[in-house]
């Protein structure tokens, strides 16, 4: 429509791309800000925001990266959750691995 930016039109998001290097952080208080910044961002309505989300390669390598950790997570799971049944590992560790799940939703 009238206004609306090409999807040749490439706008620079240097705080989007500088925060989402963070995503697998060490600490989990950097990735929840990382998820806070990147949520809080995708529910801005500016259509050059939604360009740069929409057509730029860091938006879409975040997206494709997050899955990825989401997959390894729930599969980390599969082998913790009978494990822990067994007694042949640690119960605390199903309590960190379902708190970083937690913490992504």
């Amino acid at each position: 429509g009238a206004g609306s930016p090409s999807p040749d039109y490439y706008v620079e998001f240097p705080f989007y791309t500088r925060i989402s290097q963070f995503f697998r952080h060490e600490e989990s208080m950097v990735r929840a800000a990382v998820r806070t910044c990147t949520l809080n961002i995708y529910s801005v309505k500016d259509p050059d925001v939604r360009n740069f989300l929409t057509h730029s390669e860091e938006a879409a390598a975040y997206l494709v990266n997050l899955g990825k950790y989401v997959v390894e997570q729930c599969q980390a799971l599969v082998v913790i959750l009978p494990a822990t049944r067994q007694g042949t590992i640690d119960p605390k560790r199903l309590d960190v691995a379902l708190e970083e799940l937690d913490d992504i939703f």
